[in-house]
């Protein structure tokens, strides 16, 4: 066993290097530049249909090192003690220090250093510190809430505390910035969030005692969903409304310059570390050809418009959620009904039942006003459906089944399968 090899993974969720080039031929990002002139970079696919194409599929892909069709795990929280074993609880197994910040749709079996969970998932934090705890219950809060407008000041003061305990003079200043922008642009907390995890990722690779570091960043590939119209590199001709964004204002950019902050911040410490470095997207985005509104569900009130009670109710990302019932005869007659519902004939769910629990997604996309009903196969017409679903966004990226991986690991290959990173990190390690 090589106990002082060294390793750190970044996952950059649905990150487009595509646009990364577009940008750095315009004189910014010049730490993704470095990186790219430095490094290897690959592609990686799945060769998944597209509606596995989701980055809750595809990061356990990576990190199990096997495809859809034997990790069978295809939503938010369906990883679980059946699930095949990750890359970082194989190395823990054969006693390597890992922690792992964030990654998406995951559970740690095994012993590690640090583990935070995902914010859509209700597994445990795991480590000494009940500071992290409180920010990850803030996390959380501020994920499940991103449709609201509100600004928590509690949650602020707890993001702010923890800047200054992991970070440094410069975050905290940053951080003060984009709180101020976030009262405008509530897309910044985004942004927030992850430059927090960035701080507690660096905070830890510092100390150079882990063999093993991993953290996963979305601002991204949220701030690309909403808003890939607007970045100063897209050449197609959709745009958003006026109401919805300033022209002028390119969030995108925005985020891929936090990233490139942290990527700077990465490679200098690495001068003392000396690790080897994994950058990896799991998938990528693309524009979307048409406009598609993001709703969401006030679920609690529209089931008991439709006479749906006693269940209990699991937020998941974006507009989906679970509905877990005492029994499955109470969860069949849930399905019948949320089944017909549908707007002009359209169905509004996909759902999706096992056990006593379905998990809904909430697909329909189109505008919703105070004209829109909803109606069902029985005949119940539920009216001003608008007073039921809140505006999230209008959607401007879809995923790609192509995904980046940048690292020194000296591997050659240009195209290789997303599993394939799961077995070069296991191999850096034999």
């Amino acid at each position: 066993m090589k106990q002082d090899r060294k390793l750190v993974v970044v996952e950059l969720n649905e990150i487009n290097f595509y646009l990364i080039k577009k940008y750095t031929s315009k004189g910014y990002l010049p730490n993704f530049k470095k990186l790219m002139n430095d490094y290897s970079l690959r592609y990686s696919k799945t060769n998944e249909v597209y509606s596995n194409q989701e980055p809750w599929i595809n990061w356990v892909t990576l990190r199990t090192g096997k495809n859809f069709s034997k990790h069978k795990v295809f939503h938010l929280g369906d990883f679980n003690s059946d699930s095949p074993e990750q890359h970082y609880e194989i190395l823990s197994k054969n006693g390597y220090k890992v922690a792992a910040i964030c990654p998406m749709n995951s559970v740690s079996r095994a012993h590690t250093e640090v583990f935070i969970p995902d914010p859509w998932s209700d597994n445990a934090y795991k480590g000494s510190s009940f500071f992290i705890k409180k920010i990850v219950d803030v996390i959380q809060q501020s994920v499940r809430q991103n449709v609201s407008n509100t600004n928590n000041i509690y949650s602020y003061f707890i993001m702010l505390a923890a800047v200054v305990y992991f970070g440094n003079l410069k975050s905290f200043f940053r951080q003060i910035k984009h709180g101020i922008g976030s009262f405008k642009n509530k897309w910044i907390k985004a942004v927030m969030l992850d430059e927090l995890l960035q701080d507690i990722f660096l905070y830890h690779f510092k100390k150079n005692k882990l063999n093993y570091l991993s953290v996963f960043l979305n601002a991204g590939a949220h701030i690309q969903h909403h808003y890939f119209f607007n970045s100063i590199v897209y050449d197609g001709l959709n745009t958003n409304p006026d109401w919805y964004i300033n022209k002028q204002t390119d969030p995108v950019l925005y985020s891929y310059e936090s990233y490139d902050k942290f990527i700077g911040a990465l490679m200098q410490q690495n001068k003392v570390n000396k690790s080897k470095v994994v950058i990896a997207t799991g998938l990528s985005q693309e524009p979307c050809e048409k406009t598609i509104f993001y709703w969401k569900l006030k679920v609690n009130k529209f089931m008991k418009s439709i006479n749906i009670n006693d269940f209990i109710l699991h937020p998941k990302m974006s507009r989906d959620f679970e509905l877990e019932f005492d029994s499955i005869t109470q969860m069949n007659t849930a399905l019948l009904k949320l089944r017909e519902c549908e707007i002009e004939n359209e169905k509004i769910f996909n759902l999706h039942a096992r056990s006593n629990r379905i998990f809904c997604e909430f697909v329909y996309g189109k505008n919703i006003d105070m004209q829109t009903s909803v109606v069902i196969d029985d005949g119940v017409i539920i009216p001003n459906f608008i007073q039921y679903v809140e505006f999230v966004a209008i959607k401007n990226g879809k995923h790609k089944d192509e995904g980046f991986v940048v690292d020194n690991l000296s591997y050659v290959q240009k195209n290789i399968p997303l599993t394939q990173v799961h077995d070069e990190i296991i191999k850096y390690f034999e």
